[in-house]
């Protein structure tokens, strides 16, 4: 035991990687983050389905469930089978602005990235960017083709506009292509960080829903293994 912590702090560097390593590893234990539930993504209208993997958790009875704000952030910071991983979660949402009634539409909160992770680009405007993914950043919002076509009439002046979600003012910065609605019919999308308490959940709330594209040559199984 000496020897080993004579080695460590001659070594800061290998020091902190192993305590990191060790940390980690508790943590995953006292969540019961035992193993990545790989499904493919198959029959949805997106780059590559197949090398998009949804990632969850197991308990100790077996069963499947989701991952908090707290497991995703270590897990985005730490893995190296996926090229990038997202996560997101679903939440009706009503969209309203002067002159027009409120509209309810299926929204999500999706984190940074989790676009060009599926292979879809905004047809109008951008997507979000990771100084949009964060507390306390300016609120945005992309939203689906049919909004834009049936609230807005097809107006490429919407980018930029502001209009109210939920009774927030945000700044509309892109719209998604027709047939896009990743996922559960979704129809208005702003950033997973913006979301009212999300980065303060308690390790054990597992709401959101995660998934990752492979990074290449690496196999869905060598992910699981991961």
């Amino acid at each position: 035991e000496r020897h080993a912590a004579r080695r460590l702090r001659k070594a800061p560097g290998f020091a902190a990687t192993a305590i990191l390593t060790l940390g980690l590893g508790i943590a995953v234990n006292n969540t019961f983050f035992t193993i990545v539930n790989a499904i493919c993504l198959r029959g949805l209208p997106i780059e590559s389905p197949e090398r998009v993997l949804v990632l969850g958790t197991r308990d100790p009875q077996g069963r499947n469930g989701n991952l908090s704000f707290a497991e995703f952030d270590a897990l985005r910071s730490a893995q190296r089978s996926f090229a990038d991983v997202a996560a997101y979660i679903n939440a009706p949402v009503t969209i309203a602005d002067e002159g027009r009634a409120a509209d309810r539409l299926m929204g999500a909160h999706i984190s940074a990235g989790g676009f060009d992770l599926l292979g879809e680009v905004p047809i109008l405007g951008r997507g979000f960017r990771p100084e949009d993914d964060r507390a306390g950043a300016p609120a945005v919002v992309v939203i689906g083709a049919s909004v834009w076509k049936t609230r807005y009439a097809a107006d490429p002046g919407i980018i930029g506009r502001t209009v109210t979600v939920n009774g927030t003012l945000v700044n509309v910065i892109g719209v998604m292509p027709d047939g896009f609605r990743f996922l559960q019919n979704t129809e208005l999308w702003q950033p997973l960080g913006t979301m009212p308490g999300v980065s303060s959940q308690r390790r054990d709330l597992r709401t959101l829903f995660v998934f990752g594209r492979l990074a290449p040559r690496v196999s869905a199984e060598q992910a699981v293994a991961e």
